[in-house]
């Protein structure tokens, strides 16, 4: 896969994620959107995957960003203080055998979803389900190859998750990319899968 990374300013030491509070315009105002940074966290890793997807849980008050160097997921809270700080993290890798790197993270009702590659290119891959709140491992739900990228619908029913099915260094493997929807309406540890 071929990405194009927006140019980075190399002064800095590590990769870091940044809060932003967005302030908008009322509806009957010419468009207008500011940002204004609110804190930053740093991971102390720089150009190594440690900081690439976040997501929010209003439940928790708590941004879950994924680190795939460590295949795990660092939990971070804003304090009054307002300085980022992690606060927990979720290991994956310990959670769910034969899993590379995470990939995506997302959260709904204070369920946090984590898309994870498996170790050998062209092995399924699987998504990962844990409590906001108390960090707790729910149950995984095996998915395609390469899991990249995973959303709840609206109503928080469903996971649907973007498998790339990338192939391997020699392109001995290359499984074809797919969708998976995964049913959780009866809790995450009967969840079931459909791939497209």
């Amino acid at each position: 896969m071929n990405r194009t990374r927006a140019p980075c300013h190399l002064r800095h030491s590590a990769v870091h994620v940044t809060v932003a509070w967005v302030a908008c315009a009322a509806a009957s105002a010419p468009a207008a959107l500011g940002l204004r940074p609110v804190a930053t966290y740093h991971t102390g890793l720089f150009g190594q995957s440690a900081a690439e997807i976040a997501a929010f849980c209003p439940q928790t008050g708590r941004i879950f960003v994924v680190n795939a160097r460590s295949a795990s997921i660092d939990v971070l809270a804003l304090p009054a203080a307002g300085a980022l700080e992690r606060v927990g993290q979720i290991r994956v890798a310990a959670d769910v055998p034969g899993i590379g790197a995470v990939n995506s993270v997302a959260v709904c009702g204070g369920t946090v979803a984590a898309a994870a590659e498996a170790v050998t290119t062209g092995d399924d891959g699987v998504v990962a389900f844990y409590d906001a709140a108390s960090l707790g491992f729910a149950g995984a739900a095996v998915v395609g190859a390469g899991p990249d990228m995973l959303t709840f619908s609206p109503d928080g029913r469903l996971v649907l998750v973007a498998n790339e099915g990338e192939p391997n260094a020699d392109c001995t493997i290359d499984r074809e990319g797919s969708v998976s929807v995964i049913d959780i309406s009866q809790g995450v540890d009967r969840a079931v899968v459909d791939e497209l």
